[in-house]
């Protein structure tokens, strides 16, 4: 259904279940760079506080670390450019208490500067 809701000239794109979901967004914001596109971005997926699923893994407070230089990477090119970048994280609880807020902040500062 929200495929279908979607706006014409969107573009959506829906992980693989069976692969991390880091490695397949950090795929497709390649790919889409290299079109022009892949400046702003909207994740739709199961969160819960500190954390959210994506694809086969999860991102969490407790692993994101390793994934600093992927995420990272996914607006690099926006910024050497000047243009400005959006992550938006659409998934319940991800910020909350606590370990939710550092989790939020965290893939911010590793992703939007």
């Amino acid at each position: 259904m929200l495929l279908a809701g979607l706006q014409p000239g969107v573009n959506a794109h829906v992980l693989d279940p069976n692969r991390d979901g880091v490695a397949q967004i950090s795929e497709i914001l390649r790919r889409e760079v290299r079109t022009g596109g892949g400046r702003s971005v909207t994740i739709v997926a199961h969160g819960y506080a500190g954390g959210v699923q994506l694809g086969a893994g999860t991102l969490k407070w407790g692993n994101i670390d390793r994934y600093k230089a992927e995420l990272s990477e996914w607006f690099a090119d926006a910024e050497a450019t000047g243009i400005n970048a959006h992550l938006t994280l659409l998934s319940c609880n991800v910020a909350a208490g606590k370990t939710g807020v550092e989790f939020v902040e965290t893939l911010g500062a590793y992703t939007v500067r």
